[in-house]
C-alpha cells in the first residue's frame, strides 16, 4: 500500500513483470480485502502499530516496522510475530526512520 501518486505510479512501472499489484490509498487502513497476510513490511516509523495492521495478519504472521523512540528520526527496527491474536517482539535493532505523519494520533487536551 502507497499514498504518494508518484510512488505508486513508479512501482507500477518496475514491478509490472512481476504481476505485482501495486495499492494505493490511506496507509492507515492497510488492505484488509487481501489478507489475511503471512508478512506485512511498513517502511516507516510509527509509535506504534495500528490495531487494523494487527487484524490483518494471520497467525504466526509477522510484522516488520520501525518503532519511533523519541527522538525525531530515533527508532527500532522490529519484527513481530502474531500468536494468539497479541504481538510478540522477535527481533529489534536500532534505526534511523523518520517520523510517519499519517500514522501520528491528535495529542490528548492537556493543561
Amino acid at each position: 500500500m502507497i499514498s504518494h501518486p508518484i510512488l505508486v505510479a513508479k512501482c507500477r512501472e518496475k514491478l509490472k513483470k512481476y504481476n505485482a499489484v501495486i495499492q494505493s490509498g490511506p496507509l492507515k487502513l492497510g488492505l484488509s480485502e487481501h489478507g489475511p497476510y503471512k508478512a506485512i513490511i511498513i517502511e516507516l516509523g510509527l509509535n506504534s502499530i495500528p490495531e487494523s495492521i494487527i487484524d490483518q495478519l494471520q497467525e504466526c504472521g509477522r510484522v516488520a516496522i520501525c518503532i519511533n523512540t523519541g527522538g525525531t528520526d530515533s527508532a527500532k527496527a522490529c519484527v513481530f510475530e502474531k500468536k494468539a491474536n497479541m504481538l510478540q517482539k522477535v527481533f529489534t535493532i536500532e534505526a534511523n526512520m523518520p517520523p510517519c505523519t499519517e500514522f501520528i494520533e491528535p495529542e490528548d487536551f492537556t493543561f
